[in-house]
């Protein structure tokens, strides 16, 4: 994951940091709220990891924001000294996913991020999906590379059923353009290329991917696309 830090100590920072790099995930820190917020948008973080007590904007400030801006709830991880229940209650009614309170642990770190990500869906990859996959109307054969909407085979090339796949096996997800790139396109993810943009629009437009649909392809910021179900009351 690309997981952004909100942390003023530099020795904490750079522990935490190290931690989680060595379990794969890509890590920026800052020592501001303030500044986090231009990473999100520039980064794309798909989780936050966010100390309460930070100079200028703080933890708390940063999470109101965040749930009140976004249109989509990125999660997040309060790691805070903080350890009253009311301060721990408050965070979470506020909107934080999970609560640690320092020293932190590295064991208990990573597995409490991993169970928020599952939570979160952002363990949902597509790249290891296997065989068919069937939601709502739509079923893809990865065998035979066949997609079908309502019992009716929708003409797509080999790379748009990729994507199609990889989208709907991620449905929920922000996925970068550098992440699509790298895993539909097998291509290096700092390639400056509008080639994601172009087949996302013909299969918005292929698979009928509209909110009257029940369906929304939509961008986020100029990082990426995120799939998501339109589910409405009977």
């Amino acid at each position: 994951m690309i997981i952004g830090i909100l942390e003023d100590d530099p020795d904490q920072s750079q522990v935490i940091s190290e931690w989680l790099t060595q379990a794969g995930n890509e890590c920026h820190v800052y020592a501001d709220g303030t500044r986090l917020l231009r990473g999100l948008k520039s980064q794309g973080f798909e989780m936050l990891l966010l100390d309460w007590q930070v100079p200028g904007m703080d933890g708390m400030e940063v999470l109101s924001w965040i749930r009140s801006n976004l249109s989509w709830s990125i999660p997040v991880i309060f790691t805070t000294i903080l350890n009253q229940e009311q301060e721990i209650v408050a965070a979470l009614q506020a909107g934080a996913d999970d609560y640690l309170i320092k020293p932190l642990s590295k064991p208990i770190l990573l597995a409490r991020m991993q169970a928020v990500a599952r939570r979160s869906g952002l363990q949902n990859d597509v790249s290891s999906a296997q065989g068919s996959l069937e939601v709502g109307a739509y079923s893809f054969n990865r065998q035979s590379g066949q997609c079908q909407r309502d019992g009716e085979i929708v003409d797509l090339t080999k790379r748009e059923f990729d994507l199609a796949m990889y989208f709907f096996s991620n449905i929920g997800r922000i996925l970068s353009r550098e992440l699509l790139l790298q895993h539909v396109w097998h291509l290096s993810g700092d390639m400056q290329t509008r080639t994601v943009d172009t087949h996302v629009s013909r299969l918005r437009g292929k698979l009928d991917l509209r909110p009257d649909n029940g369906w929304n392809l939509s961008a986020v910021y100029h990082y990426g696309y995120r799939l998501e179900q339109i589910l409405t009351e009977e």
